[in-house]
């Protein structure tokens, strides 16, 4: 059965609650320099890449979200890229965190999750433009 509170009690336990949160995952900081100044067709960018997504969607998203595993196979398929693995596709594992990432955004974690696309979309285009042969 529903139970009927103070709007300014129930204000102070989310405001409390959120606290929690903030103190385990903070929000993350990225400069711009740290993004454009990056080569993304290089496996340890990728990986500096993936860090900043998982602490992002980590301060944003529920836990033991598919995201994490989404993740995990954007790395393996960075390594097998750099290992010389001709039919390492960076572009399937991008595209498939996009669209989850893409369903979760709200009014408040649009800026942080549009970093997390932009992200995304570096690596994808690196990953072309390997696939292609462009220099």
């Amino acid at each position: 059965m529903g139970a009927v509170i103070a709007l300014a009690d129930y204000r102070a336990r989310k405001a409390e609650q959120a606290g929690v949160r903030d103190r385990i995952y903070p929000r993350p900081r990225v400069h711009d320099a740290d993004i454009w100044t990056r080569n993304w067709s290089r496996l340890d960018n990728v990986v500096w890449a993936s860090l900043r997504m998982r602490d992002i969607l980590w301060h944003h998203l529920p836990y033991g979200g598919e995201w994490e595993m989404m993740l995990l196979d954007l790395i393996e398929e960075a390594v097998r890229r750099e290992n010389g693995d001709a039919g390492a596709d960076l572009g399937e594992p991008a595209q498939s965190l996009k669209e989850a990432v893409t369903e979760k955004i709200s009014p408040l974690n649009r800026k942080d999750l549009s970093l997390v696309l932009l992200l995304l979309d570096l690596i994808q285009k690196i990953d072309k433009k390997s696939q292609s042969g462009e220099n």
